[in-house]
């Protein structure tokens, strides 16, 4: 069964979107007071209205609707998760994966996740991100300058990683 039926002169999707448009605006508020779990609270109150529930689906056409606006709470509740006092990276690259599974070319969470993955000293995997966010950004959300900033800062932690390693090895074989 889809998502279809109308309510009035808008349709339940467009209500369901509404209504989390609203959530991540009220979310967008909080974060810029740096009220970070506030407004993660809001984006997940955005997401529980985009929910179809478990006998339905969401047609192709209700999707390219719905997928915008579920990718980008997700990539705001992933900037609350590297915000703050508690980082959580782990919980950051679940939800930018959410994202990039609704919006492939979302370049913030590409970006996002490739911090995430650099605070885990995962550098492979960062870089891999913050390679392919340079490569969509078309779009003036998320400067190039950003991203080649976070790109050096990457290659430069993950150099003082190694360096570390290397004189830690080199430690032990001169005992």
């Amino acid at each position: 069964m889809e998502l279809s039926k109308t309510i009035g002169e808008q349709s339940i999707v467009g209500v369901k979107v509404d209504l989390a448009t609203q959530c991540k605006a009220q979310g967008n508020e909080a974060f810029k007071s740096k009220e970070f779990r506030r407004a993660e609270g809001y984006y997940k109150k955005g997401l529980q209205f985009l929910e179809a529930p478990q006998t339905c689906q969401y047609s192709q056409e209700e999707l390219m609707t719905v997928g915008p606006v579920l990718a980008t709470l997700h990539v705001n509740i992933a900037a609350c998760c590297l915000q703050g006092s508690t980082v959580d990276s782990a919980k950051c690259i679940l939800h930018c994966t959410q994202a990039i599974k609704h919006d492939p070319l979302n370049v913030k969470a590409w970006y996002r996740r490739s911090q995430a993955f650099m605070k885990q000293k995962e550098f492979a995997l960062a870089k891999d991100d913050v390679t392919h966010a340079l490569g969509l950004d078309q779009q003036p959300s998320t400067s190039i300058v950003t991203l080649r900033r976070h790109l050096v800062a990457l290659q430069a932690a993950s150099a003082k990683v190694k360096a570390a390693e290397i004189a830690s090895f080199q430690h032990i074989f001169r005992s």
